[in-house]
């Protein structure tokens, strides 16, 4: 979006993002080197793991008044936080939020295509045997390769599966 409101010749471009201090968790080095490229008044907030857990309770309080309705996507979260960001210096903002889901960026979509190939292979191998070796083998590795092993042999099961099995054995919240 920053690209084309650029290419169009919308200057001063103001941007906003949210940094994390998990670093599986944070992108503002990425968004730093797009604001950079396109020049534009960047504003990065940094949410801290500690920070986020003493504010939660009054956080999903304000949420849960503006959704109106459930709403279970963690994302509510930093957007909520971003919004908070951009209010100090806009009044309207354009988000890019959708990216992952039109470049299929999240591993759900990632296992779909695994799970696609993986169910060319022979049943009795895909639904038996390599999720029951998988997860034998985990009980003898260290506890942080057992975590991945056991997630693997899940993995593998649930691509024999059908797919709205799988995709619901994946988004579920409870199973």
């Amino acid at each position: 979006i920053v690209a084309f409101a650029h290419k169009v010749g919308l200057r001063p471009l103001k941007t906003f993002t949210i940094g994390f201090d998990r670093q599986n968790w944070d992108e503002s080095a990425d968004a730093q080197v797009v604001a950079e490229h396109l020049q534009t008044d960047h504003h990065l907030l940094i949410l801290r793991e500690q920070d986020l857990s003493k504010n939660l309770p009054e956080t999903v309080l304000t949420l849960v008044k503006h959704f109106d309705e459930p709403f279970g996507d963690s994302s509510s979260l930093p957007t909520y936080h971003v919004s908070k960001l951009a209010k100090e210096h806009v009044t309207v903002i354009l988000s890019g939020d959708g990216g992952d889901e039109l470049f299929a960026g999240y591993t759900t979509f990632q296992g779909i295509k695994f799970a696609e190939q993986y169910r060319r292979l022979p049943k009795w191998m895909s639904r038996m045997l390599l999720p029951r070796f998988v997860h034998g083998m985990a009980k003898w590795l260290p506890i942080r390769q057992r975590y991945q092993a056991l997630r693997t042999a899940k993995v593998l099961y649930d691509s024999s599966l059908p797919f709205e099995t799988m995709y619901f054995n994946k988004t579920a919240m409870c199973g």
